[in-house]
């Protein structure tokens, strides 16, 4: 990005029309247009979302975040994210619940994960058996997924989101 680099700091030109002139005179609120008129020696950089946060940007740091800001852009780029494949084999107990866990270098008893599918060619598989899905707990180093009624039959890549 650059600064608008002004030749003529401060300067704006006004306008009024004649009908605000008279509110003007008679002491009365006015409305008036004021320009910068500061013949720019470089235009600068438009601050806007194209410029500060692309929607393709945004979506690759907060996918989780529906219209971010900036704000939420710099929490994503602060959080870990892991991405962790439950295996359909891999669910404990003959009836329900059901649980597997999972290793997670560097995950906390304390961590509140966001998590969701990861984005693969079989979405709409996971996506299905994701909603089986009813709760996690979090201890030093894994995650344990729960399920109360029934159980996954499809691997499920699981993406895990900590904000620190």
């Amino acid at each position: 990005m650059h600064d608008r680099q002004p030749g003529a700091p401060g300067q704006y030109t006004m306008t009024i029309a004649a009908d605000q002139l008279t509110k003007l005179l008679a002491g009365e609120s006015c409305t008036i247009v004021l320009v910068r008129d500061d013949q720019p020696i470089a235009a600068g950089t438009p601050y806007n979302k194209a410029s500060v946060l692309p929607d393709d940007l945004a979506a690759s740091i907060c996918p989780t975040v529906t219209d971010p800001t900036p704000a939420d852009a710099f929490k994503g780029l602060l959080a870990r994210r892991y991405t962790k494949t439950l295996l359909a084999a891999g669910w404990v107990g003959n009836e329900a619940p059901y649980t597997q866990t999972v290793a997670v270098d560097g995950i906390l008893t304390t961590d509140c994960p966001h998590y969701g599918v990861a984005y693969t060619d079989a979405y709409a598989a996971e996506k299905e058996a994701f909603a089986l899905i009813d709760d996690l707990e979090t201890a030093d180093g894994s995650v344990t997924f729960t399920c109360f009624d029934e159980k996954p039959q499809v691997d499920l890549n699981i993406q895990l989101e900590v904000n620190r």
